[in-house]
């Protein structure tokens, strides 16, 4: 990530993510998803662990029985084992029980919430979308109205993590919620019983061209590969797909073993490494091709940027460094190190960094840090298979390299709290004219609706001269998630999108 003064725009929806509430929504993760996987604290002496006479314990034990005044003994010790923590790497971290069980859903790749997408507009949240397995469906609540407690807790100004916490459940328990209606402004008080929710890995998948797919793959969770096999198959039986791009941007990362799996089907060879990890503690394991792909895949491209990290890096990696397709974009997050996940006694759980991986001609993509055990980046260039240059640490460095545009910090507040205002008018219009609009007629629609925005907005002020160019773009795009079929949206999305026009020109040659 850039640490500069300057913020790349993010395309399409980068913003908009941003404001996006509670239950189905994917949490917008700026920091990326760790390489996951479960170990044991087995034939690990007491020595070892830092237990019995040592000064830590030993300090705890004088202040609950000696401290003047009553403590938590749980806090305290929590607020210690955090402070240890801190003194090693950025992925390292203590999670308590309640943090364990809501990080958990972020890859299980489905969770108990009550169906809905909400926008958050002024601190409130409104809700925005239904979903049909949602018991709301069968109450009192329509788009628009505002959800402004749950469990008779205020939720207004509250941050939407904390709000999700709330929501969030097991399938069958039941969340009270006070819903403000738009229609008469009076206040209801709603029982729902949580459901189901699945939370998709790929947001989107269509063809871009004749013979050229695309598969969105947002993240890697538990059903990641299913998914892929699934869209993949669609793709080729339904519309001749030969050639294929790969949207890994924002992508966080997750589970290895998935983008291992990924990783197969775009290799019909046997025995080719794909990745390996290795640490000092941690013998080397290393992942190999199996040779079983379901589907003959043509020529490939794989876009990255710089939220790309952890699972989609070994992706993007072992495509670059085997000259199976061309990797476009920015440079990715630069995150090369495995954490180990250990189940604590009280039910939390210590994510620990345990080794390095590494690419197929042995790349630790990680990029510099100076929290705790200080990293320095590896500064080694290496070869492909084919001889060509790549280089070590600091994230993947993209074949073809393309920059989204940049604005200062010191504007961003300004930039975001325009596209704020327009998300509020599309949704307030929408609100007032709940239709959908042909592909014939929506662009003129947009059209005059954002000239009809333009008149009214109070953000029509020089400062923000240099998003100019951006600003019909987002407004446009409000304008087709509202009004047009998600269909139509990402495809009108991907026809503004620079770096898949370079993808289907590299794919076309």
């Amino acid at each position: 990530m850039n640490t500069d003064n300057k913020l790349k725009f993010i395309p399409i929806l980068g913003a908009f993510l941003l404001l996006l509430g509670f239950a189905i929504g994917k949490k917008t993760k700026l920091t990326p998803t760790p390489n996951i996987s479960i170990g044991e604290l087995a034939n690990v002496s007491q020595e070892d662990l830092f237990i019995g006479n040592q000064p830590v314990e030993e300090v705890l034990r004088y202040i609950d029985s000696k401290y003047f005044v009553p403590i938590d003994k749980s806090t305290l010790s929590e607020s210690a084992i955090r402070s240890i923590i801190q003194q090693l790497d950025p992925f390292s971290i203590y999670l308590s029980k309640d943090e364990l069980s809501f990080e958990s859903l972020d890859l299980a790749g489905e969770y108990g919430g009550i169906g809905i997408n909400t926008v958050s507009i002024n601190d409130t949240f409104f809700v925005s979308k239904i979903l049909e397995q949602s018991e709301l469906m069968q109450k009192d609540v329509a788009i628009g109205d505002a959800i402004i407690g749950v469990d008779s807790v205020s939720i207004i100004g509250m941050p939407a993590n904390k709000v999700r916490q709330m929501v969030f459940g097991q399938p069958g328990t039941e969340i009270a919620l006070s819903i403000l209606k738009l229609s008469s402004n009076d206040t209801i008080e709603v029982k729902v019983k949580r459901v189901t929710i699945a939370d998709e890995a790929i947001s989107r998948h269509f063809m871009l061209a004749d013979g050229i797919g695309y598969i969105k793959i947002d993240e890697f969770n538990k059903s990641t590969f299913e998914e892929f096999i699934d869209k993949v198959e669609e793709l080729i039986r339904q519309h001749e797909m030969k050639d294929l791009v790969i949207d890994l941007r924002g992508n966080s990362g997750g589970y290895l073993n998935q983008a291992v799996k990924v990783i197969n089907q775009l290799f019909a060879e046997k025995d080719l490494l794909i990745v390996y990890t290795e640490g000092e503690k941690s013998p080397k394991n290393e992942f190999k091709t199996t040779g079983n792909n379901f589907f003959e895949i043509g020529k490939i491209a794989v876009l990255i940027d710089e939220l790309s990290a952890s699972a989609s890096e070994v992706l993007a990696g072992a495509v670059q460094d085997l000259d199976r397709g061309t990797i476009l974009g920015q440079t990715s997050f630069g995150k090369g190190l495995v954490q180990t996940q250990f189940k604590l006694k009280d039910g939390g759980g210590l994510r620990l960094t345990t080794a390095k991986y590494f690419t197929p001609s042995g790349r630790c993509i990680q990029k510099d840090y100076d929290k705790g055990d200080s990293f320095e980046a590896d500064s080694t260039v290496y070869t492909t298979s084919k001889g060509r240059e790549v280089n070590g640490g600091g994230g993947i460095e993209p074949d073809v390299i393309v920059e989204q545009e940049e604005f200062d910090l010191d504007s961003d507040s300004l930039v975001f709290e325009q596209q704020k205002e327009m998300v509020k008018y599309c949704f307030n219009l929408y609100l007032n004219n709940p239709m959908q609009i042909g592909k014939d007629s929506i662009g003129s629609f947009a059209d005059e609706q954002f000239k009809n925005y333009k008149n009214q907005s109070k953000y029509n002020s020089s400062k923000l001269s240099f998003y100019e160019s951006k600003r019909k773009e987002y407004f446009v795009n409000e304008v087709y998630m509202r009004f047009s079929n998600k269909e139509s949206y990402w495809k009108i999305a991907a026809d503004n999108d620079k770096v898949i026009h370079e993808a289907v020109k590299k794919l076309s040659l």
